[in-house]
């Protein structure tokens, strides 16, 4: 039985397009393809995967599976979403290969994945201060458990729906939500000993 055919919701008729001819078996689609997400495919690596994984390799990976999903999904609502899940997918699998689960999401010590929380608005030393802040945020982050770690990371940091969260860790909806849940509980206890680094991110959300 053959698979059944690729419908592409809500996107652009250039994707639509493509993936009409990689279903047909076009190896120049394949190309096109690639110079259209590579952008997103490798930002996406930038973003979950940790200091010392080969990043082109991962690329690579990233982009052989995504075209043989595009021959056998059917469905995909967002092409660009769609290669940011199949990406992070590689990501995380080769972790878990290699037995580095917990440093998935891309925690580093310096707090850098929150980076992008701090507020463009803000005076030299209040931006400090909330870098401060967002970086003791990150070690508690890091001491979370590490499958909410994982689900509260994708969905708060990086803003993956849930059902791409399931996709990418070969989980259910209801268990990612689960974990979502318990993740921003444990880590809403852990932040009650540091109430400045609260009070930080609440003086940044008033402004």
């Amino acid at each position: 039985m053959s698979p059944a055919k690729l419908r592409l919701v809500g996107s652009s008729p250039d994707d639509a397009v493509l993936i009409d001819a990689i279903e047909r078996g076009d190896r120049s689609a394949s190309s096109a393809i690639y110079e259209r997400l590579r952008p997103v495919i490798s930002r996406t690596v930038r973003r979950v995967a940790p200091r010392g994984l080969e990043h082109d390799d991962l690329v690579q990976q990233a982009f052989v599976e995504l075209i043989v999903s595009l021959r056998t999904r059917p469905e995909v609502r967002s092409l660009d979403a769609w290669a940011s899940t199949i990406t992070a997918r590689v990501v995380f699998h080769r972790l878990r290969r290699d037995h580095l689960e917990t440093r998935f999401a891309v925690l580093e010590d310096d707090g850098g994945v929150l980076e992008h929380l701090v507020a463009p608005q803000l005076d030299p030393h209040q931006a400090a201060t909330q870098r401060q802040a967002l970086s003791g945020i990150a070690r508690c982050m890091a001491g979370l458990h590490a499958d909410r770690m994982q689900v509260f990371v994708l969905h708060d940091v990086h803003g993956f729906e849930l059902k791409e969260i399931a996709e990418i860790l070969g989980i259910s909806v209801s268990n990612a939500q689960t974990r979502l849940v318990r993740g921003r509980k444990e880590l809403h206890q852990a932040l009650e000993a540091h109430p400045e680094w609260r009070a930080a991110l609440h003086e940044e959300g008033a402004s």
